[in-house]
C-alpha cells in the first residue's frame, strides 16, 4: 500500500536533516553510510497517527538526529571507530520495526554486514540511539572484547609506570614488561563482570608487585638473588583453579610468575614472601 500524503509530506518535508545528519554521520566516520526504512511497514506496525503524520519529523530528524550524536562518539575514539567500520562491511544502518517484546525501545545489533537497529512499534526514548554505549556490543577479532581493549588501553599509561617501578625496586638496567600472551591465556579465567576492568586489574597487580619487591630488596642479599632469578626482565601471569591461596609468586625460566585462583584479596600480592623461593 502506498504511503498516505501526509507521511510523504512529512518525509520530504526532513529530507534536508536527513543529508544533514547522514553527512555528520560520514564526517565522524570517514566513510558514507546508507540508511535504510521501510516505512510501509514501519508505519503499519506502529498503527499510529503520530507516526504516519510525523515519520519524517520522527526518524530523519530526531531518531537520525541521534544516530549522529552516536556516531560522532564512535568517531572519536580510533578503537571504537575501527572496530566498528570492521562490523559494518555494508556501511549501512537498517530501522526495523520490531514488536513489543524487545528487550529495550531501541536495540541496536550487527547482522550480515549491516547495523541493524530495532525498535518497537510504540515510539518512545528516542535518545537512546545516542546514549547507547555500541562499544559493549561491537563484535570484535581476537580474544579481547572491545570494552576490554578499551580498558587495556585506558590503564597502559598505569601498567607502563608500574613496570617502571619494577624496574627501579629491581636497580634492573633493562626495561620491565608483562607477557602479553599469558595476559591473553587467563583472560577466560577472569569473572565476565570483572572483564571490563582487565587493564585495570593488572595494572594493580604490577603495581603490588612493585611495592613487594621495593620492601624486600631493600636488603641487598635479597636482591642480588631476585636479580639472578629474573634475566628475562618480565612478569607472567598464570591461572589455576587449585592453588591453595587466592594469589603466589613463583621464579620461573628467569620471569617473575604471579598465580591467581580468582581476582580478589589482590593484596596478597603484595604481602606474599617471595624470599623463601629464592
Amino acid at each position: 500500500m502506498p504511503l498516505a500524503l501526509t507521511s510523504r509530506k512529512s518525509l520530504k518535508d526532513n529530507e534536508e536533516s536527513l543529508k544533514t545528519n547522514l553527512a555528520a554521520i560520514e564526517k565522524s566516520l570517514g566513510e558514507a553510510f546508507a540508511i535504510e526504512f521501510d516505512f510501509e511497514d514501519i508505519i503499519t506496525k506502529c498503527n499510529d497517527s503520530w507516526v504516519t503524520n510525523s515519520c519524517g519529523s520522527i526518524f530523519y530528524k530526531d531518531v537520525v538526529g541521534n544516530l549522529a550524536k552516536n556516531m560522532a562518539k564512535v568517531g572519536a575514539d580510533p578503537l571504537i571507530k575501527e572496530a566498528f567500520l570492521a562490523a559494518v562491511p555494508n556501511k549501512k544502518f537498517v530501522f526495523i520495526c520490531a514488536d513489543e517484546k524487545l528487550s529495550s525501545y531501541w536495540k541496536f545489533q550487527f547482522e550480515n554486514g549491516d547495523c541493524q537497529i530495532l525498535f518497537r512499534p510504540k515510539i518512545c526514548n528516542t535518545n537512546d540511539v545516542n546514549t547507547f554505549k555500541l562499544e559493549t556490543i561491537i563484535p570484535t577479532q581476537g580474544v579481547y572484547t572491545l570494552s576490554t581493549r578499551l580498558n587495556i588501553k585506558t590503564n597502559e599509561q598505569k601498567m607502563k609506570d608500574n613496570l617502571a617501578a619494577v624496574k627501579k625496586a629491581l636497580k634492573s638496567s633493562a626495561d620491565w614488561s608483562i607477557d602479553e600472551t599469558s595476559l591473553q591465556e587467563v583472560y577466560p579465567k577472569v569473572a565476565d563482570d570483572l572483564k571490563n576492568s582487565f587493564g585495570h586489574i593488572f595494572a594493580g597487580i604490577v603495581e603490588k608487585v612493585a611495592a613487594n619487591l621495593a620492601k624486600r630488596c631493600s636488603d641487598e642479599m635479597i636482591l642480588e638473588a631476585v636479580q639472578e632469578a629474573t634475566s628475562n626482565h618480565t612478569i607472567v601471569i598464570k591461572h589455576d583453579a587449585n592453588l591453595s591461596g587466592y594469589w603466589s609468586w613463583s621464579f620461573e625460566s628467569g620471569n617473575i610468575v604471579i598465580t591467581f585462583k580468582s581476582i580478589t584479596n589482590t593484596n596478597d600480592v603484595q604481602t606474599f614472601d617471595f624470599i623463601k623461593l629464592l
